[in-house]
């Protein structure tokens, strides 16, 4: 499990949710951030960021006011691109994962000292994938996004913050996650350790036995068959009797 690696517990009645509605039309998951609005938005224009990472001030020829614009993820502080486009007067930012990836989830969060106040606008992730998808669809014609009521991917940090729990027992909680998942790898290495202990104890004990069945079988048909416990008793006895050889009894 990674840092703030998404937990899909539940999608009912969610907050807000990514909806293209042209070319029609189709809902994107997505997790929303942890800073900025959470407000429904219909029918806005999506624009690619100019740069496309919003890492530096968007570029003047855009006209992103009051439009969502489409950013990478990289470079740069999620809050930081947040910033750039409410600058550039857009209504809203989706940020896409730089890599194409199963687990994509990630939460864009901020740090204790950040002055999330100031971000006004909502902003939500999406997968490289769904990103792509958005792209190509902005560069072949005109795209219109809302967000509404539907879709929404819910994460452990939010999760956990109904708990009330402080950032920094949350941050305890997905290091901890963050271990366990590193160590599922190596899970079936202790499995397999543990099989081939178990099958190498079941051997062990199977040819003990078979070795005992053997002797007790050559006992059983050699010439100490005719000898009764007693008779060898006394074989033994009259043997420590004996005196040495040539001494006088």
């Amino acid at each position: 499990m990674r840092s703030c690696v998404a937990l899909l517990l539940a999608c009912a009645k969610p907050f807000c949710a990514l909806v293209l509605e042209a070319p029609c039309c189709s809902e994107k998951v997505h997790i929303p951030a942890d800073f900025g609005a959470r407000h429904a938005l219909q029918q806005h224009e999506l624009l690619l960021a100019s740069p496309l990472d919003l890492c530096s001030p968007i570029n003047r020829q855009l006209n992103a006011t009051g439009k969502f614009l489409l950013a990478l993820r990289g470079k740069c502080r999620f809050l930081t691109k947040a910033y750039l486009a409410q600058r550039a007067n857009a209504s809203g930012l989706i940020v896409m994962d730089d890599v194409d990836r199963d687990a994509w989830e990630v939460r864009m969060h901020s740090d204790d000292h950040d002055a999330t106040q100031d971000i006004a606008i909502p902003a939500v992730f999406v997968s490289h994938a769904t990103g792509r998808e958005l792209a190509a669809h902005v560069r072949a014609s005109a795209v219109v996004v809302s967000l509404n009521g539907t879709g929404e991917v819910y994460t452990i940090t939010q999760f956990l913050e109904r708990w009330d729990l402080s950032a920094e027992h949350v941050r305890l909680v997905h290091a901890a996650l963050d271990f366990g998942q590193a160590m599922l790898p190596y899970m079936g290495y202790v499995y397999a350790i543990s099989f081939a202990y178990v099958l190498v104890s079941s051997l062990y004990a199977l040819l003990l036995n078979w070795s005992v069945a053997v002797a007790r079988r050559i006992f059983l048909l050699g010439p100490w068959r005719h000898v009764s416990y007693s008779q060898h008793l006394d074989l033994v006895y009259t043997r420590q009797r004996r005196p040495p050889h040539g001494t006088l009894p």
